[in-house]
């Protein structure tokens, strides 16, 4: 029931993003410092995101980091108490110092088993600060302690800037995604001598970011929340069967 009133939420938060993001918050301004004979790109922001965002981030958080310590308190049945708790850790040695374990009190040990093997640590990248997990315990205790900081702007630009007669003069490529405060440079490049022939034709596809100082690194709001839906759900699959 968590798990389903945390997608209820989920739609309500995607909603409200594409409502913000079709009202185009945000603006790519080309500009030409001639004295320093560059060409450059900025986004200015128009709008900042609703505060709703922040109260929909929140009730998503708390419903997935319940579902799974509603799971925990199943697992250890009668003899759960305020112990109990779903342990998610990025580091093996804090894992094996017994907290974990105290958290894990009176549940199957096949169950125990499963919940290390999805412990952060674990993840197959090497980046535990990234697995949907941690990401999910480190953004509830700061939305819980803190104000969740966005980025307004993330930004995947397919870059397409002329700069001379010859389709070979300019600047292609995408971006990728980046996460872009208030005034940050897309790309700078020379300035040619002609400036007639300077065109930025760039297609800019916005997005909501987390902040990057923060343990959402810069990631796409959506994205990372839909990542820990997925990691949640799949936790609860795998240890269902355990539950007496």
């Amino acid at each position: 029931m968590k798990l389903v009133r945390a997608d209820e939420h989920l739609k309500a938060l995607n909603n409200e993003v594409s409502a913000f993001l079709l009202a185009r918050p945000y603006e790519v301004v080309t500009k030409k410092d001639i004295p320093a004979g560059n060409l450059f790109a900025q986004v200015f922001y128009q709008h900042a995101p609703p505060d709703r965002l922040l109260m929909l981030i929140g009730d998503v958080l708390y419903n997935l980091r319940s579902a799974l310590d509603h799971l925990a308190w199943s697992l250890a049945g009668v003899n759960a108490d305020r112990r109990t708790e779903f342990p998610i850790f990025h580091e093996e040695s804090k894992f094996l110092l017994n907290r974990a374990r105290e958290k894990m009190h009176d549940m199957p040990a096949s169950a125990q088993a499963v919940i290390e093997s999805l412990q952060p640590y674990k993840g197959t990248q090497g980046l535990p600060e990234s697995e949907p997990l941690w990401l999910l315990q480190q953004l509830g205790i700061e939305d819980k302690h803190h104000t969740l900081n966005l980025v307004a702007a993330g930004v995947d630009v397919h870059l397409y800037v002329k700069t001379g007669s010859h389709p070979a003069y300019g600047l292609t490529g995408r971006t990728g995604y980046l996460p872009l405060e208030d005034g940050a440079e897309i790309y700078r490049i020379p300035l040619p001598a002609n400036h007639s022939y300077v065109q930025d034709d760039s297609h800019p596809i916005f997005d909501v970011a987390l902040d990057p100082k923060g343990p959402g690194r810069g990631i796409s709001l959506r994205d990372g929340l839909r990542d820990i839906r997925e990691a949640v759900a799949e936790t609860i699959r795998l240890l269902e069967p355990f539950v007496p």
